[in-house]
Parts: structure tokens; C-alpha cells; sequence
């Protein structure tokens, strides 16, 4: 009897979580305004501290990325090391918003996580978070990486996606990224553009999701509260793309996984959104002609 209530709670909840996903107009809007949107609590607090926990153990035994140093754990494809992170992309809604946002089929670009702890000098306080002294970038101009929608000329399509999943609840003060909200709809730098578009640190409850496209001028926040930062970095780029340079999910790994989803957005070449034959399940090798 308690089994068979527990599930039913756990049915309704995740019933609720699937109704805030749905992607409305004015969150369209507002990411075509502003440059990214806010998807609420797509992960419940048991999924965040798993993945939270993965990447503890990852950060203990993995070779860590080039960019870590004494203020910031990086962490490369730990899509690779670990199962909760192949299930993230059922997180409810993820994919349904970042196909909108870019108005294509969806193909995977790269994934890596952040660990990142109190600023060591934060008793500095505020100073800390002016915006001159961020390291402001972008990856891609809005020549090539921001267009309007095909069929309503309100929105904007993006060619490159990154999606912060904010593994605890986030707000300035916290590590929130900082943006230069609608940067992505001028060349130019952050300042060029510093008197025109508004710096935000967009905040965040645990288990949601920051969309924006990389298109936006953006930067990373120092950690004034005492609370460490876990947060994961997904991206999606249109079919016809390549990969970040040594994100490129092998070949076992793809072949391995049986969801054809996550296969069918992993597994390369992609061109047209088609999965490899070398990956599909029922692949049989095909011994080689004798004689």
C-alpha cells in the first residue's frame, strides 16, 4: 500500500514537472529579446544530488580538464563516465525547447561540468561581480549565429545552443552567469555594446535549466556566498555540424546505448539526422571476402 502511494506521489510530480516544461510563446520571446530563457526545476532534488555526486567521484579520479585551476574544478564528456548523464536529455522538456530554439533538428555538441567553490578573496564582497572585470565572450558572432524564425518573425532560431543545468539553486552572489542580455542581436564586443544591452545574472532554483544561445555575450561569476557551485554545460548545434574538437562520443559508447533518441543525437556521422549504421543495435559486421 505505501509502495503503490509513494508512486502515485512520484506520478504526480513528475506529471507537474512536464506541464511547466511546455515551452509557451512568451518564453520564445523572451529568448529572442533577451538571448536566453529559463526552463524551471527540470530535475527533481534526488536527480541533482546524483549528479552532483557523479561528478564529485569524476573530479576525485578523472584527469581533469586544462582550464581547472586553484578556483575552478572543469571537467570534460563526463557524459561518458557516468549514466546519469545519458539520461538527462529525457530531463522533461530539454529537447522539445533547445529543437524550438534552434528550428532544426538537434545534434549534440558537447557536454562538461563545472565545480567551482567560494571566490578565496570574497570577503572583497561586491567588487568581486563588476561587470569591467568579467571575462567576457561569445562563441559564435550573430552573423552566422542568430536568424529569424521561418514562420513568425517575432522569434529568433539560434545556431548554437548551450543549456546550464544548475545542479543548486543559483542567484547573483552564487556563481550565476553573468549576460549582456541581447548581445546576440549586435556585433561588436562587450564594450562596444556595454551601454546599450544590460548585464544580468540570471537566477535560478535547483534542477532548472538557463537555454541561451552562444550568440550572447556572456561571462562566468565569482562566488561571494559560501556555497559551491555545481552546474553542467550541454550544447546542441544543427545536424549539418561538427562536434566541439574531443567531444566526439565514441563509437562504443553510441553502439552500447539502446534509447534511439539519445543514440540518434550522439552518434555520428549526422548529416540529415541519420545514426550510423556502425551504431545501431542490429548492426552485424560483415566479415571480409576470401578467395
Amino acid at each position: 500500500m505505501f509502495a503503490i502511494r509513494r508512486a502515485r506521489r512520484r506520478t504526480r510530480r513528475a506529471a507537474a514537472r512536464y506541464a511547466r516544461a511546455m515551452l509557451g510563446d512568451d518564453q520564445m520571446l523572451h529568448f529572442s529579446e533577451r538571448g536566453w530563457m529559463l526552463l524551471p526545476r527540470v530535475f527533481a532534488a534526488d536527480e541533482c544530488a546524483a549528479m552532483r555526486a557523479a561528478l564529485e567521484r569524476q573530479a576525485r579520479f578523472r584527469t581533469l580538464d586544462k582550464e581547472s585551476d586553484a578556483v575552478r574544478t572543469v571537467l570534460e564528456n563526463p557524459l561518458f563516465h557516468d549514466q546519469c548523464f545519458l539520461e538527462w536529455f529525457h530531463g522533461p522538456g530539454i529537447l522539445d525547447a533547445n529543437r524550438r530554439a534552434l528550428g532544426a533538428k538537434l545534434r549534440f555538441q558537447g557536454m562538461n561540468a563545472h565545480i567551482t567553490p567560494p571566490h578565496p578573496q570574497r570577503d572583497r564582497g561586491r567588487v568581486l561581480l563588476a561587470p569591467d572585470g568579467l571575462g567576457w565572450h561569445r562563441g559564435m558572432r550573430p552573423k552566422w549565429g542568430t536568424h529569424r524564425d521561418d514562420d513568425d518573425a517575432r522569434f529568433i532560431n539560434a545556431t548554437f545552443l548551450n543549456n546550464i543545468t544548475c545542479l543548486r539553486d543559483v542567484a547573483e552572489g552564487d556563481g550565476a552567469t553573468a549576460m549582456l542580455e541581447g548581445s546576440h542581436l549586435h556585433e561588436g564586443d562587450y564594450a562596444s555594446l556595454k551601454g546599450r544591452c544590460p548585464v544580468v545574472f540570471p537566477a535560478a532554483p535547483e534542477g532548472s535549466v538557463i537555454l541561451f544561445t552562444e550568440s550572447l555575450i556572456h561571462a562566468a561569476a565569482p562566488i561571494l556566498s559560501g556555497r559551491t557551485r555545481h552546474a553542467l554545460f550541454t550544447g546542441f548545434v544543427p545536424p549539418w555540424w561538427a562536434c566541439w574538437p574531443g567531444m566526439d562520443v565514441p563509437r562504443e559508447l553510441v553502439a552500447s546505448i539502446r534509447d534511439e533518441l539519445i543514440r540518434d543525437l550522439l552518434a555520428a556521422p549526422h548529416f540529415g539526422g541519420q545514426v550510423a549504421e556502425w551504431a545501431r543495435p542490429d548492426a552485424t559486421a560483415q566479415a571480409p571476402a576470401t578467395g
